[in-house]
């Protein structure tokens, strides 16, 4: 290619000389460096036609075009760069999940199991809470509740009769629990008469002991009494006696009586002494006696009184035991009726014979709540914790709709799992 020189128009309107030639280009000012020659590259291939200079080339018009192209490329991604670093970006969290209930379907279970007597629902109905699901056979639960509640009577009315024996009291105060009508009237009225002939007997055996020892105490006491009359008689009696001797001594020594009518009043003197002496013995040994059956009587009571606190320890315990036995008995008699928890629809039925059996703990059936609000369980990234929190936005789409037709659902990030799940699938 030849350097041909173009005509460019200068600021007064006359043209000015400018050549193709590299050499010829680089007159150009320092100031526009690498832009200016950039331009005047770009003048070499462009044409440009003016009002003012028809068929010229305008290098000057095409190199102030370029740099207002170039000044607004630099200002737009200045301004891009800036915004880009101040701005604010929402990120988000793209998660799979499913809908669910917020309280989960319902598995209906039985502690014990049994024989099913009656099934009273079907798949797919709908039921209330406290509806009868399924009956039970209730022959065993409802014999070993019965069993157990006539114990527990018993042991309720025997405690009272040992408390009224250890107080002593001369009649039997029942709890209210027994007179209420809360238990079998049968079973009761019959506890409470054993009881109270069983305290009448126990109490006139010991009262009878008492007595018998009380009586012999008044005997003894009345011979006591006999021995000590007798006593003073002898006593008395041994007085003049022993005057009358001191005169016959006199009588014999004067010899005006026989020595023998003396010797006999001494002997007299001495056998009355004997049986005074006798007399004394006699009563020391009913004292005696006295105190041997007070000591009786007392002995009787303790024994009585500890027979009584024993057995009340023993009856005590056993109420004690048999209470938390009756209680999960009526609590296993009382489950031989299934009943729903919740209102809701019946589903995944196990059970469908009647005289079936049911083992513990065997799933029975399912109830689908229905009015529990729905929820989404998705499982999020670990990736993604520090864009997810509780009180966030979300757009829920379905995937069994079509998007274009189905409007994504708005909802709220109402919890977040404090640790990790993995997928099972």
């Amino acid at each position: 290619m030849n350097n041909t020189s173009l005509p460019v128009a200068s600021d007064g309107g006359e043209q000015l000389p400018t050549s193709t030639d590299p050499s010829s280009r680089d007159i150009v000012s320092a100031d526009d460096g690498r832009t200016v020659r950039l331009l005047d590259r770009l003048a070499d291939q462009v044409w440009y036609f003016s009002s003012d200079v028809g068929g010229d080339r305008p290098e000057v018009l095409a190199r102030n075009a370029v740099r207002f192209g170039v000044l607004s490329i630099i200002c737009f991604f200045g301004f891009f760069g800036l915004w880009a670093s101040f701005a604010p970006i929402n990120s988000a969290a793209i998660a799979m999940g499913k809908v669910i209930l917020d309280s989960n379907k319902k598995t209906i279970q039985h502690l014990e199991g049994g024989i099913v007597a009656s099934i009273q629902v079907k798949e797919g109905q709908t039921v209330k809470a406290g509806d009868t699901l399924i009956l039970l056979d209730e022959t065993t639960a409802k014999a070993q509740y019965e069993l157990l509640r006539k114990q527990y009577v018993t042991a309720l009315a025997t405690e009272a009769r040992l408390l009224a024996e250890r107080d002593k009291k001369k009649e039997i105060t029942f709890p209210e629990e027994l007179l209420s009508g809360e238990h079998d009237e049968a079973v009761v009225r019959e506890s409470l008469d054993s009881q109270q002939r069983l305290f009448i007997s126990r109490r006139g055996n010991i009262e009878g002991q008492v007595s018998i020892l009380g009586k012999k105490i008044q005997q003894f006491k009345e011979e006591i009494q006999g021995l000590g009359s007798q006593s003073i008689s002898a006593s008395e009696q041994i007085t003049l006696l022993e005057a009358e001797i001191q005169d016959v001594q006199t009588l014999v020594n004067s010899k005006n009586a026989p020595r023998s009518r003396l010797l006999a009043l001494q002997r007299q003197l001495e056998s009355l002494k004997g049986m005074r002496g006798e007399y004394g013995a006699t009563v020391a040994r009913a004292r005696q006696s006295i105190g041997e059956a007070e000591i009786a009587i007392l002995n009787a009571n303790n024994d009585f009184m500890n027979k009584v606190n024993e057995e009340l320890k023993e009856t005590q315990s056993s109420l004690a035991d048999l209470e938390e036995r009756l209680r999960a008995s009526k609590n296993t008699f009382t489950r031989i009726t299934i009943t729903s928890p919740i209102s809701g629809i019946v589903v995944d039925m196990q059970v469908h014979t009647v005289g079936g059996i049911i083992r513990p703990g065997d799933k029975i059936m399912n109830i689908v709540p229905t009015d529990d609000p729905l929820i989404v369980e998705a499982l999020v990234s670990p990736q993604d914790i520090d864009v997810v929190r509780e009180g966030l936005d979300a757009n829920v789409r379905l995937t069994a709709f079509k998007s274009r037709e189905v409007p994504p659902v708005h909802g709220k990030v109402t919890q977040v799992s404090a640790d990790r799940f993995d997928d099972p699938n």
